[in-house]
């Protein structure tokens, strides 16, 4: 009744032609639909009906879809709604930015989408999405390449989720989902893959991606049959740590990049080259039948290295040692394959610049051998275990001692004396070379000074001592120098160093303020092995050396090689000219000595003189006061020291 009273007039306003209306009108709060419809007889049918659920759901409706259109206008994200029934799809505006494209640009098809989608990807795309549509799993997921409108690919990553007919076919009505751009990961993680695989300097695979291909070789010929032929070749450059250290890092990178682009040109398709260290390339080889094959290549690749590299103005020369390794050697992993050019690299060096060497399993057991040696090497200098031997240094004008030079000799306890040639090497690579010095050092300039306290006058003039490179190079050896010898009270003018021409070249600024620190300290320096390295005569007045080493080199051929004399001769001047004295090396004949006295040298040392004696045997030869009759021995008459 309070409804018809309250809408009387409404609803005779609103009468229809064929005299029926509907009106709404609220009532305690609800809203009430009431349709009028009238009778033919005359009268009329009021029919009355609570909608307010209804209004509030058309309502929550709406809200719902205008909250749906903020959130896609307002999402980083890209969204799609595709309707499958009608196979339409909505994209969102944040969906077209991200492709680069406008609303007019596509008329919300699914097409618009999939014909974007990078080819080798389209496949994996169609099988996860039938995937997930067969399984009903909770949630699709996919990264895939699409084009951009600038016709550059972009990385998405697509989530979505299904609307199923539930009532009806079950099958899916509705994907629903939103897209993100990944690129930017995508680029940060090949990036990362990328630094794990390549060299930064030259850009070539590095140890980890050479070994995976040598593996995938390896397993191509095991299923082929051995008839499958490839090699695996180990370079190193030669003299390229004195190029680094004396031109400089960056020159350096230079050449090891100018070194990559040449080896790449010397490869045919399918061989890969790597760079497996500082300056070691690997190479595998997969069109050799034979090892003459391989050979054949590393002479050629020797061949192309051996040109002049132009790095800034400067013409710079290497070669290469090269070890090579074949698979009839019977090696099981690809670590064992590299490890074996390796081993067979090493041999190939120590036959001198631009060798190379095929291994052969003897090879292993020498590196083993080896291996237990750098094992035992460093317990030794945790034991005390490196002896210091004195060989007399002999003045050629009175025949008495006038100094020692120190040798290091390893008292192995099962191989016994083990000589320099056969672990200072191992000692310089791991570092050992440094403690080993030390001890040296120390042992021998404690030798000297207890000479001094025992025999006065009668004691050498004083102990010659050889620095290793790593000593030369540690910034804190002239401070340790200084403080051993204020510890052990010894006068700096007894101890001379000993170092070689190639140490001086690796870093020859830094060489040359350490070696006047030395010299700060009242020590004597002495050049070794004069004449054998890569320095310039023009450089000695750049180092205060009191002392040039003759090396034996030269003393050994002069009977056979006259010029070698005349080396000598002008080596002897040129110290002279510049107030230096001259010690010759490796005297082990009369005939030297005599030619040796004639040419002017000072001082000699040499089996013709003494062998290395131990500490007790030298302090007895100060002790006899022993002089060599140099006269009677350069006509093979006198002896040598026992």
């Amino acid at each position: 009744q309070a409804v018809e009273r309250g809408v009387a007039e409404r609803l005779e306003y609103m009468r229809a032609a064929d005299g029926t209306v509907r009106v709404e009108t609220l009532t305690d709060g609800r809203r009430i639909e009431v349709v009028r419809r009238a009778l033919p007889q005359g009268g009329y049918i009021n029919r009355y009906a609570d909608v307010t659920e209804r209004d509030r759901a058309e309502e929550a409706l709406r809200l719902s879809e205008e909250r749906y259109a903020l959130a896609a206008r307002a999402s980083s994200e890209g969204l799609w709604d595709w309707d499958l029934t009608t196979d339409r799809v909505y994209y969102s505006r944040r969906w077209l930015a991200m492709l680069g494209l406008t609303p007019d640009q596509v008329e919300g098809r699914p097409e618009d989408w999939f014909q974007r989608i990078h080819p080798h990807d389209a496949d994996a795309l169609k099988a996860a999405l039938d995937s997930y549509l067969a399984k009903g799993s909770e949630q699709f997921q996919t990264e895939f390449r699409v084009l951009h409108s600038d016709e550059q690919y972009i990385w998405v990553a697509v989530s979505g989720v299904a609307v199923w007919d539930r009532e009806g076919t079950g099958e899916p009505i509705r994907l629903v989902g939103s897209m993100i751009d990944i690129s930017e990961r995508k680029r940060a993680e090949e990036k990362l893959i990328h630094d794990a695989l390549y060299d930064s300097v030259t850009g070539l695979p590095n140890r980890a991606l050479f070994l995976d291909r040598i593996e995938q070789m390896m397993t191509r010929r095991a299923e082929a049959g051995s008839g499958e032929g490839f090699a695996v070749l180990f370079l190193d450059l030669d003299r390229f740590k004195v190029i680094n250290d004396s031109l400089g890092h960056e020159v350096g990178d230079e050449l090891l990049i100018d070194v990559a682009r040449r080896l790449e040109g010397s490869l045919e398709r399918g061989d890969s080259l790597a760079r497996l260290a500082s300056d070691e390339f690997g190479i595998l080889l997969t069109h050799v039948a034979t090892e003459d094959d391989a050979v054949e290549n590393a002479h050629w690749l020797k061949a192309d290295l051996a040109a002049a590299f132009h790095l800034r103005g400067q013409e710079v020369f290497t070669s290469v040692c090269i070890g090579i390794a074949l698979p009839s050697a019977g090696f099981r992993t690809a670590e064992d394959m590299l490890r074996a050019a390796d081993i067979a690299m090493y041999r190939a060096k120590d036959r001198g610049p631009s060798s190379h060497v095929v291994f052969d399993p003897s090879m292993q057991t020498r590196a083993i051998t080896q291996l237990q040696l750098e094992s035992d090497l460093r317990r030794a200098a945790e034991r005390d275990e490196i002896l210091v031997l004195y060989q007399p240094i002999v003045s050629l004008s009175t025949g008495r001692v006038a100094g020692f030079e120190t040798l290091a000799r390893w008292n192995h306890p099962e191989r016994g004396l083990v000589q320099p040639a056969d672990f200072i090497p191992f000692a310089e690579d791991n570092g050992l070379i440094a403690r080993i010095g030390e001890q040296a050092l120390r042992k021998s300039c404690l030798s000297m000074r207890d000479w001094m306290k025992e025999l006065g006058s009668d004691a050498p003039d004083g102990i010659s001592i050889n620095l290793s490179s790593r000593q030369l190079q540690d910034p804190d050896l002239v401070r340790d120098i200084e403080v051993m010898l204020a510890h052990i009270k010894l006068p700096g003018s007894r101890v001379k160093l000993e170092v070689t021409e190639s140490m001086i070249m690796r870093n020859p600024e830094a060489t040359a303020r350490t070696l006047h620190q030395l010299k700060e300290l009242g020590v004597s320096l002495s050049i070794d092995d004069f004449g054998t390295g890569y320095s310039s005569l023009s450089y000695l007045h750049r180092f205060p050396f009191d002392t040039l080493k003759i090396d034996r080199s030269f003393v050994a051929a002069m009977e056979e090689k006259p010029e070698n004399a005349e080396i000598i001769r002008t080596i002897a001047l040129l110290a002279h000219q510049l107030g230096k004295d001259v010690i010759a090396e490796g005297v082990e004949s009369p005939a030297q000595l005599r030619r040796l006295m004639e040419l002017g040298c000072e001082f000699a040392q040499g089996f013709l003189f003494s062998h290395p004696l131990s500490e007790e045997a030298a302090g007895d030869l100060l002790r006899r006061r022993k002089r060599w009759d140099l006269a009677a021995l350069s006509r093979g008459e006198g002896h040598a020291a026992e």
